[in-house]
């Protein structure tokens, strides 16, 4: 009977999570990884950042199937994730439930609901809410290999490989943890587990690399990619050791939102008054899985990349559960029992109007670290797209127009506006000079990387987006850009830099 109340339980969850997600979906494409995606679905050529490497393969696949019946590549991918936050929710539930009891499971799911960070990509086009239920689906069958409740090693295997296929860093920052549960049991045992998860990746990684062209260009996608991740490792000085940590810190506060408070002070209370019971703790099952589980991520963040909020996705269902576990386990205690479920109803509340109601200028950065995830910000950046591709699309003759694109939409003219040149600057600054066709009489800046000397509207009854930068061109004019500004300059002027 218990276990169909669960089983009710995590349904209900699930619908919860998918239902409360559907009136809120975004409409184009949000990151320019959304685009590479959605460029997958077309031609799959990890080289070509279709997807970007290290190459999603299930997931673009998945995205494939699910396109027959959304049929936009856009409506596709959001449809992924916003299945995937059911499943989440529902995972979430059992892992609670495993660790502390019904209750914590029920506290921990709606905790991650009401995420505003899980409850924004729950919403757009990005594969990180497909690793939030994998993460938690293999972290409750490894604690229950831990505590030797559930030694089916096979199917950990199996979904660990299976999460690779979607998000190969899932598989890497999780090997760790998956490793040292199976360890416990007979070497056969475990080496039958090892072939499995090697099958299941050879399944996916095999045709990944077949399709972009073969292994040796497969491999230089990789090294392109990998360089770009060397140039942002803490490793490099200190001043990018403090930008990962802000960026680290900032997307724990968007994943946990009020809810950060409270599991800081208890755990820092705990460290304190129960510090002698430390050895018997790290003994557990308990601190296994969870050093296992974070300590990874932790580790790669702080000292060699992070940009992205979802990157942080390995590691907050974790911090969501443990925060669910202390909440439930105050609600036990009879003194705090009312104090408890007032604080999750409040956090609770808290995070779910921060998502509905915080503004994308909250911090008043453009920086992606700085724009709140929040449904106020995917309605501004579909009526952004949606104002800036129509503008162009009505007003600008693909022969007569150049696109430089930069920032979050670099990649964005590749999809919407494949009919007209573009030039994209992926990172910021730069320096260099373009020279054009005469035949070229509009500059378009798309995007809030690259700032115009003089952008005037070629038709000034037309009200133009802020992100787009309109510049006409004269024949013989080459375009210039130094640092982020970007300017006309004739070459018989003299002077010229």
């Amino acid at each position: 009977m218990e276990r169909r109340t669960d089983f009710v339980i995590a349904l209900g969850l699930s619908l919860l999570g998918i239902l409360t997600r559907i009136p809120f979906r975004s409409r184009f494409l949000y990151h320019w990884d959304s685009v590479n995606f959605a460029l997958g679905l077309e031609h799959f050529d990890v080289y070509q950042h279709q997807p970007h490497p290290p190459g999603y393969f299930l997931y673009v696949m998945t995205g494939r199937l699910v396109r027959l019946l959304a049929g936009d590549a856009n409506a596709s991918l959001v449809w992924i994730s916003v299945v995937a936050a059911g499943l989440a929710a529902a995972a979430m539930f059992w892992a609670g439930r495993s660790l502390w009891g019904r209750e914590a499971g029920v506290v921990a799911a709606l905790l991650l609901l009401t995420s505003p960070l899980f409850w924004f990509h729950g919403e757009v086009a990005l594969s990180y809410m497909v690793e939030a239920a994998f993460v938690l689906l293999v972290a409750l069958l490894c604690y229950g290999h831990l505590k030797g409740t559930d030694d089916r090693v096979w199917l950990s295997a199996l979904v660990l490989g299976g999460a690779g296929g979607f998000r190969p860093n899932t598989m890497v920052f999780l090997l760790p943890l998956w490793a040292i549960s199976v360890w416990r049991y007979r070497w056969r045992k475990a080496l039958g587990a090892v072939a499995v998860l090697g099958a299941v990746c050879l399944a996916w990684m095999a045709p990944m690399v077949i399709l972009t062209g073969g292994l040796a260009r497969y491999r230089e996608a990789l090294r392109a990619a990998g360089q770009i991740v060397a140039g942002e490792s803490s490793f490099s000085g200190i001043r990018q050791l403090a930008v990962n940590g802000f960026r680290l810190g900032m997307f724990t506060l968007y994943a946990l939102g009020a809810g950060i408070v409270p599991l800081v002070v208890e755990t820092a209370h705990r460290a304190i008054t129960r510090r002698t019971q430390w050895r018997a703790r790290v003994k557990s099952p308990e601190f296994a899985l969870f050093f296992w589980w974070l300590s990874p991520s932790l580790l790669f963040y702080a000292f060699i990349h992070i940009r992205q909020p979802g990157h942080t996705f390995t590691l907050m269902p974790a911090l969501l559960l443990l925060l669910g576990g202390l909440l439930a386990g105050l609600s036990r205690q009879a003194r705090w029992r009312t104090w408890a479920w007032a604080l999750t109803g409040a956090i609770v509340l808290a995070n779910a109007l921060c998502f509905l109601t915080v503004p994308p200028t909250l911090f008043g950065g453009e920086r992606l670290t700085l724009i709140p995830p929040t449904w106020l910000t995917i309605r501004a950046r579909d009526a952004s797209l949606d104002h800036r591709i129509g503008y162009i699309r009505a007003h600008l003759e693909p022969a007569e127009t150049v696109i430089l694109s930069s920032g979050l939409d670099f990649r964005h003219p590749d999809f919407y506006l494949r009919e007209y040149p573009v030039v994209r600057f992926a990172e910021r600054p730069v320096t260099t000079m373009l020279s054009l066709p005469d035949s070229v009489r509009t500059v378009v800046l798309f995007g809030e990387d690259l700032v115009g000397e003089d952008c005037p509207a070629p038709n000034p009854g037309v009200p133009v987006s802020p992100d787009l930068c309109i510049i006409p061109r004269r024949p013989g004019q080459n375009v210039v850009v130094e640092g982020n500004v970007v300017y006309l300059f004739t070459s018989t002027t003299e002077g010229f830099p």
